[in-house]
């Protein structure tokens, strides 16, 4: 533990960041990363509920953030409180779905995901 703490210090002074500015940039990510799950496991809720994603990672007080999609499938998703300085942004990923749901070791599993088709998964996100 003392040599993690150690190395974090060093990487702190390397970036020339402090420990508030790393805590904000690691909240930032985790926060893109839930998101990002919520969408590609596609966790958005029905009825328009919303979801929360994470606490705001620069908001003071921290308060939570929420993503819905009120309008249903295919259609904008919507982030509140908006983070961004833009209205409107468009995310993708590519993705490979496998309708089996269990492998017999790695070796089958990296198979079965060389040869399942790549597509593109995208959302349109605005401001609530």
């Amino acid at each position: 533990m003392d040599e993690l703490r150690a190395s974090q210090g060093r990487w702190l002074k390397e970036l020339h960041l402090t420990k508030t500015q790393a805590r904000q940039a690691y909240d930032l990510l985790h926060w893109c990363d839930r998101l990002s799950l919520i969408l590609c496991r596609q966790e958005l809720p029905e009825m328009g509920r919303e979801l929360e994603i994470y606490r705001a990672p620069l908001a003071a007080g921290r308060a939570a953030h929420y993503v819905c999609q009120p309008a249903g499938p295919g259609t904008a998703v919507v982030v509140r409180p908006w983070p961004f300085a833009c209205k409107q942004l468009e995310v993708s990923v590519e993705a490979q779905q496998l309708q089996q749901l269990q492998f017999r070791d790695d070796a089958e599993l990296a198979a079965a995901l060389r040869q399942a088709p790549t597509k593109t998964l995208s959302w349109t996100l605005q401001a609530g």
